[in-house]
């Protein structure tokens, strides 16, 4: 009976050490995909940094048309 519970105990135990290993991945996989958002969000405010500039270049150019045709 006592070899039983022991044995149980140590199924238990190694049952535990899984489920810590899995939890730790699953950390891990998070920490990944909250570096991945980061990523994510810097490329979307440069590419509307960029989008900015550009529509400043365009404005820039209807300006001097403007001004070209005035001439």
């Amino acid at each position: 009976m006592l070899e039983t519970g022991i044995r149980v105990l140590e199924t238990g135990i190694r049952v535990l050490e899984t489920e810590i290993r899995v939890l730790g991945t699953g950390i891990r996989v998070f920490g990944t995909k909250i570096r991945v958002l980061g990523t994510g969000n810097r490329m979307l405010e440069t590419g509307i940094r960029v989008l900015e500039t550009g529509i400043r270049v365009f404005e820039t150019g209807i300006r001097m048309f403007g001004l070209g045709s005035e001439c």
